[in-house]
């Protein structure tokens, strides 16, 4: 992810990535997240970075705010920095099919198990999602293993009570295999959120930090307030408009996989 210590791998040594003659470039990568204020670098990333870019035309950033973290740290490389998308997105349900899956029979939910908001927000959560949804299959699926921890045994043994089955996915093909048997998604996972949206399947994100907002800004849609989880939550939003903003952008991604036949 891009942060004030961004590098190519963690502790890849910029002396090799400037005595290499390999080309390195930025495929959809998404800032950190953690603050919504300026990004600075430090030395090494800013060398890294303009390193990267004096050697390729284009490099795929995921969102609207990375991109304007990157032009305003390097101006000298704005106009290789393209908003692309992240390619979660850009599936064939999404990009040529029409009217969202309307079907209820099952849900997955998602939830991040760190962070300070975890004790309060994740079990509004599930409670909501318990509460709104009283006679389907519910699902609880962890993207990462917290389940040694006290706090997250507490989760996951209150939404066994409320009619959930807890599934551990042993890796992201498992996962994905499941969610092809689940009709929609509500949860705080943006990548769960955003592969529910690319299969034509509703799906509502409930953010736990900075990077859902540009998302949903530029996409156009709503976020959960944890605060008011049914006030918030739009059962009648009109989902066509993310796909037609997501046609819009993959035009763009489009424009960085073809730059690419440069380095053949």
């Amino acid at each position: 992810q891009l942060g004030h210590d961004f590098n190519v791998t963690p502790g890849f040594p910029l002396d090799e990535l400037v005595s290499s003659p390999n080309v390195y470039i930025p495929f959809a990568v998404g800032y950190k997240g953690t603050s919504p204020h300026n990004m600075t670098f430090n030395g090494e990333a800013n060398s890294v970075i303009n390193a990267i870019h004096e050697r390729i035309k284009f490099s795929s950033w995921r969102c609207p705010v990375t991109i304007r973290q990157l032009s305003l740290a390097f101006p000298q490389h704005k106009s290789k920095f393209l908003m692309t998308g992240c390619p979660v997105l850009y599936d064939e349900p999404l990009m040529n099919g029409n009217n969202f899956d309307d079907n209820k029979e099952s849900v997955a939910v998602t939830i991040t198990e760190r962070g300070p908001y975890f004790d309060v927000n994740e079990f509004k959560l599930i409670n909501f999602v318990a509460k709104q949804y009283t006679g389907i299959e519910k699902y609880l699926v962890l993207h990462q293993d917290y389940t040694s921890d006290p706090r997250a045994q507490v989760l996951h043994k209150k939404a066994i009570e409320l009619g959930f089955t807890v599934i551990l996915p042993k890796s992201a093909k498992d996962a994905i295999d499941l969610y092809k048997q689940i009709d929609f998604h509500i949860g705080s996972r943006l990548h769960a959120h955003l592969w529910f949206l690319s299969q034509n399947k509703r799906s509502w994100l409930a953010p736990v930090d900075f990077r859902s907002k540009p998302f949903a800004d530029h996409y156009g849609f709503h976020l959960l307030n944890y605060r008011n989880i049914e006030d918030s939550i739009d059962f009648g939003f009109d989902f066509e408009i993310i796909r037609e903003k997501a046609k819009k952008t993959y035009e763009v991604m489009q424009l960085f996989i073809e730059s690419l036949e440069e380095y053949d």
